[in-house]
């Protein structure tokens, strides 16, 4: 429980779009250089589902001034991958 997860893949949204993509490296860590500003994030890697609140499909970061976005994403692995495991390619906000 909470080992770092390589491979896995990260996407960061502004309102309205994908802004960023990137895998995890072997400590399991995603690095994004971004603006100061509110951000959504979704991660996903097959054989693992992403923790979030009860209802919600993405989580939500706010960085304060520009630079590394700090923030830890708890992927549970499950037994199974569903046909269409969270985290495709489709636009969440669409």
């Amino acid at each position: 429980f909470n080992s770092p997860i390589p491979g896995a893949v990260v996407r960061i949204y502004d309102t309205k779009q994908q802004i960023a993509l990137s895998l995890t490296n072997t400590k399991g860590e995603a690095r994004f250089d971004l603006p100061a500003g509110e951000y959504s994030i979704l991660a996903s890697k097959r054989g693992y589902i992403m923790v979030v609140e009860q209802g919600k499909q993405l989580i939500k970061a706010t960085l304060k001034t520009e630079g590394y976005l700090d923030r830890n994403i708890l992927l549970k692995r499950i037994e199974e991958a569903p046909a269409q495991a969270t985290g495709s390619l489709d636009n969440p906000f669409a």
